[in-house]
């Protein structure tokens, strides 16, 4: 019945805006003082403030927690995750969200890298591409420049070039 209800409140509490949901445990903290206080009894007004204190304290350790993770992230820290084990409600679907957050922003990271990587093996294709036939079709125009060559030699060499420029 325990279990039945936590994961009711759980699931109530993920529908309602983040300000409602503080507004309720505001609200449940001043109900739990009221009755603590209403008791006269010592040790239930301590276990009163004890309550509210614990609650505000995990509040602040939670909002701790993803501060701290959206400072790594900002820093471009990526790899590390938010631990949401431990948080609860907003507080984890915020963790979730960064943790997503993380992961497109890392998968951007490697297809730009291999984006940048493929551009420079392009480059590097290309200019080799062009240079082995103009560095052929430099040395034949420099053999038709030689006086003492044959007729067939000549035309050897411009048939050479013709296939080269094509290229």
């Amino acid at each position: 019945l325990l279990r039945f209800l936590w994961h009711t409140l759980q699931r109530f509490s993920q529908l309602l805006p983040l300000t409602w949901q503080w507004l309720l445990v505001g609200l449940a903290m001043i109900f739990v003082l009221l009755v603590s206080f209403g008791t006269r009894n010592t040790a239930m007004q301590f276990l009163g403030i004890a309550m509210c204190i614990c609650i505000v304290m995990y509040g602040a350790h939670c909002f701790g927690v993803l501060l701290e993770a959206t400072k790594r992230m900002s820093k471009g820290d990526l790899d590390t995750k938010v631990e949401d084990k431990l948080l609860l409600g907003s507080f984890q679907e915020y963790a979730t969200g960064l943790n997503g957050l993380a992961d497109v922003a890392v998968e951007a990271a490697k297809n730009q890298m291999k984006s940048e990587r493929m551009k420079a093996e392009l480059v590097t294709n290309v200019s080799h591409d062009l240079k082995t036939p103009l560095t052929a079709i430099l040395t034949y125009v420099e053999l038709l420049k030689q006086e003492n060559i044959t007729e067939e030699e000549r035309a050897s060499y411009i048939e050479t070039l013709d296939k080269k420029s094509n290229r």
